[in-house]
């Protein structure tokens, strides 16, 4: 039933019922005097948050009558330890509640003195989208109804007096408050006072000047360098921080092997305050060719740097950074003996953040010589068939080539199902592949006589391309894509679960060169859930004390950290349910464990494996698939959870070391969630 407008303001004003349209927002705090507070109309809009940002401020437009009310707010976004808390005026006291993302929360308030209600939303860890924030008034005894209810599921922790009714208000407001998440999402400014400042104190020795070691070398400005070992390129009114050189200094003395030295950096204001932190990971040179902002903060070696400026002067780009670095980069990674090493401590402070408009973005001239660049010099990175700027113009895409007679083996492990195995296959031929394919469908045990049926239809319509074969003993993922192995035809291997849909075109193209391509490993997807919601986007070691995926329940249009989401890079894992590997590395690195490992973490060890080979691990943001998780498989109990326990305990004792430092993920960011947040992590750094 629809309203006018008319109408609707009549009942509100009778009722006093008011929307989020009657609601403003603030990330200024109200209650500080020493910033005006900005409100602005509450509308359908994300509210921006980032790390410095993890508080909203909601105030209603209009004077509440003295009375009770129920406050209900439902909101969209990454944030699961979201929570509210409602004063009634600026001084009135916090009726609060955890208000995770994706779910209605109510509460019952106590609205006294006619005050304009203001409410602060915290420990946000995304943007936020307000979709319902209703208040309304409700009789008094209905109240004391909802209050009594609620009180109920709190008899353990709290000795409650039903009688009264001052001590129900109490300790329900109490109760309520107790809910608050023990998860609290770090800020920048308290993450430099208890990680930072503590370790600089603790360690730094200041016994000399460090700075006379290092050539500063302005960009755009750039020369040969004869009387000192190490440069550092800096742009104007960028700060480099006193303590950078002494770490800088002592973190090279003790690597004599070291040619190039990236440490982590933020920006600054022209108040000095300090924000937008880039915290980066052990080297990742596929993140540094897509990635325009990868970093400013570089410590180069003279002779490096020297050749490096001698190869650009003669393509005429000596006063190109992108050009310059890009060459001290491929002359240490085409010596294997010499290394690019990550110093995770805060060096460089830039006047322009790299996250918002100011950010450098890619630029076509780029594009192009990166492409023949690699072409016809760097090419052991594979063969190149173009360069471009992404669609999100985040970064740069990279087309590697393929061999005219290429196959691409898909392997299909299957019971049952048949509505979500038939939208795989579905999708396989409706989405252009880019390359010939077979699938191998490993049929365990399947029952339902409609599956059956479909397998028949299968095999007459599509006999050249399809082949079904049983697997009667029991489930054990490991053994069924092992024994799959021995029929495969194709150069490049594709692992797919049942309930993967591809929504992308030339998914099979994109997994296939960078499979082929000469050091990578195993290659894997962007998969999100039907909600578009994100479900892998590569996994991060030691989440949740084993494995998690990268920036999971994000929004699939989000960037993500540093980009990530939207750009290729190298990542310790990824996942099994879609995951890519040439024939000969699978064979090499020996398969799946069927052990130890028959249905979990199988595709982590893998991955593991090939990174202890030398392999390195991609995720593609261009191959999207709609991920119907695991839901084949029932939920574990009984002897498969113990299972599942025992695969944990064997992945943890087997990679324990890579495990609890993922050299691939920043040992700042927490490990408690797939969000990529700040946390209170200590790192050891070894000077």
């Amino acid at each position: 039933m629809h309203f006018n407008k008319k109408i609707l303001n009549f009942l509100k004003k009778i009722f006093s019922v008011y929307t989020k349209y009657d609601w403003e927002w603030t990330v200024d705090n109200p209650e500080s005097k020493k910033t005006k507070t900005n409100w602005k109309s509450l509308n359908d809009e994300y509210i921006n948050v980032n790390i410095d940002v993890d508080k909203v401020w909601l105030r209603l437009n209009k004077k509440l009558p003295m009375r009770w009310y129920v406050l209900c707010i439902f909101h969209l976004g990454f944030n699961r330890f979201s929570y509210s808390s409602l004063k009634n005026g600026k001084y009135g006291f916090n009726q609060g509640r955890l208000v995770s993302s994706g779910k209605k929360r109510f509460r019952v308030v106590k609205i006294t003195n006619g005050n304009y209600p203001i409410l602060c939303l915290s420990n946000l860890q995304d943007d936020i989208q307000i979709k319902e924030l209703n208040i309304y008034p409700i009789p008094a005894f209905f109240a004391w109804i909802k209050i009594r209810n609620r009180l109920k599921n709190f008899k353990k922790e709290f000795n409650i007096n039903f009688k009264n009714k001052a001590s129900m208000w109490r300790v329900y407001n109490k109760a309520l408050a107790t809910t608050q998440s023990k998860v609290k999402v770090a800020s920048y400014s308290s993450w430099i006072k208890k990680i930072e400042q503590n370790y600089l104190i603790a360690n730094q020795k200041f016994d000399k000047i460090y700075s006379n070691n290092f050539s500063l070398q302005k960009i755009g400005s750039f020369d040969y360098v004869n009387d000192l070992d190490w440069i550092i390129p800096f742009k104007e009114k960028d700060l480099i921080p006193n303590w950078a050189y002494y770490y800088y200094y002592k973190f090279i003395k003790k690597r004599k092997d070291c040619l190039i030295l990236y440490a982590d950096e933020d920006c600054i204001d022209s108040f000095g305050k300090r924000y937008n932190p880039n915290f980066k990971t052990e080297w990742n040179r596929e993140l540094f060719l897509t990635n325009p902002n990868f970093g400013n903060a570089w410590v180069i070696s003279s002779k490096v740097w020297n050749k490096a400026l001698s190869l650009s002067e003669k393509s005429n780009k000596m006063q190109d950074f992108n050009v310059v670095l890009l060459n001290c980069i491929y002359l240490c990674e085409i010596n294997k003996n010499n290394y690019i090493y990550h110093l995770p401590l805060i060096c460089y402070h830039s006047r322009n953040s790299f996250l918002n408009e100011s950010t450098k973005f890619p630029i076509e001239d780029y594009s192009l010589f990166l492409k023949n660049f690699i072409s016809y010099k760097w090419k052991t990175l594979g063969e190149i068939n173009d360069v471009r700027i992404n669609k999100l113009k985040t970064g740069y895409k990279l087309f590697w080539s393929v061999p005219k007679a290429s196959l691409l083996s898909i392997i299909i492990p299957t019971k049952d199902k048949l509505s979500l195995l038939k939208k795989c296959i579905d999708s396989i031929f409706s989405k252009n592949c880019g390359v010939d394919f077979e699938i191998l469908i490993l049929d365990n045990k399947s029952e339902n006589p409609n599956t059956l049926k479909y397998y028949e239809l299968l095999k007459d319509e599509f006999k050249k391309t399809i082949n079904i074969h049983k697997y009667n003993n029991a489930f054990n993922y490991s053994k069924i894509n092992n024994y799959a192995f021995q029929f495969a035809k194709g150069e490049v291997i594709l692992f797919l679960n049942n309930d993967v849909e591809f929504i992308s075109e030339n998914w099979g193209l994109e997994l296939y060169s960078n499979a082929i391509r000469p050091d990578i490993g195993c290659v894997g997807s962007k998969l999100v859930y039907p909600n578009q919601t994100i479900q892998h986007a590569g996994i991060v070691l030691g989440v949740h004390g084993t494995a998690g995926h990268a920036h999971k329940y994000f929004r699939s249009g989000k960037n993500g950290y540093q980009n990530r989401i939207s750009l290729c890079h190298e990542v310790s894992a990824v996942t099994g349910a879609c995951m890519a590997i040439s024939k000969n590395k699978f064979n090499k690195i020996g398969m799946f464990d069927d052990i130890h490992l028959k249905v979990n973490f199988n595709d982590v060890d893998l991955c593991l494996r090939a990174m202890k080979f030398g392999f390195r691990n991609l995720y593609l943001p261009e191959v999207l698939a709609i991920h119907h998780e695991s839901a084949t498989r029932s939920v574990t109990k009984g002897y498969q959870s113990l299972s599942n326990e025992y695969e944990k305990m064997i992945l943890r004792k087997r990679w324990k070391k890579i495990i609890e430092n993922d050299p691939l993920y920043s040992p700042y960011l927490t490990l408690l969630n797939e969000d990529f947040s700040l946390s209170y992590r200590k790192k050891k750094i070894s000077l």
